[in-house]
């Protein structure tokens, strides 16, 4: 709420244009090349967010495999930017970690939107992190971190679940 009052009614518009800059580089947008339980996990997760913000916002997302940048449709970073200013300061408060935990905008607005609860969006930003873990155990240090980052989002989930 103290962000929402300060930073962001300072200057709503640059703070929704730097939220909606994930939208250039959605971590959905960037798959795995195998191995196929993998590439099929995100997939299953992805796919239907990605379907959902093209027929909510009438984009179009380019999506590769690798972690090499593939630019979006200039038109699909335009609607995906007037989405996210269209929110009020308190929306894009809580909107903020979520969208910077997950490196997704789409995660972010569909999750605000109601399309995914936050379990369902933790769970699809996790999947690559889950994977490693599963094939090769998780160290402490990581879990720790990784706590800490879920915890945070938790706040913005509630956050978002009080307006």
């Amino acid at each position: 709420a103290n962000a929402a009052t300060d930073p962001i009614a300072n200057d709503p518009a640059q703070f929704a244009a730097r939220l909606a800059a994930y939208g250039e580089s959605d971590l959905l947008c960037y798959r795995a090349d195998g191995p196929p339980p993998l590439v099929e996990r995100q997939a299953a997760r992805w796919d239907p967010l990605l379907d959902w913000a093209r027929a909510r916002y009438d984009v179009t997302f380019a999506v590769t495999a690798g972690v090499m940048h593939v630019a979006q449709a200039p038109a699909t970073i335009a609607r995906l930017h007037e989405a996210v200013a269209a929110h009020d300061d308190f929306h894009l408060a809580g909107l903020s970690p979520v969208v910077t935990l997950t490196g997704s905008l789409v995660i972010g607005l569909a999750l605000v939107e109601g399309e995914i609860d936050g379990d369902a969006a933790w769970a699809a930003a996790g999947i690559d992190e889950d994977w490693s873990i599963e094939m090769w155990g998780e160290d402490w240090q990581a879990a720790q971190l990784r706590e800490l980052k879920r915890q945070e989002f938790a706040r913005g989930v509630a956050f978002l679940g009080m307006l």
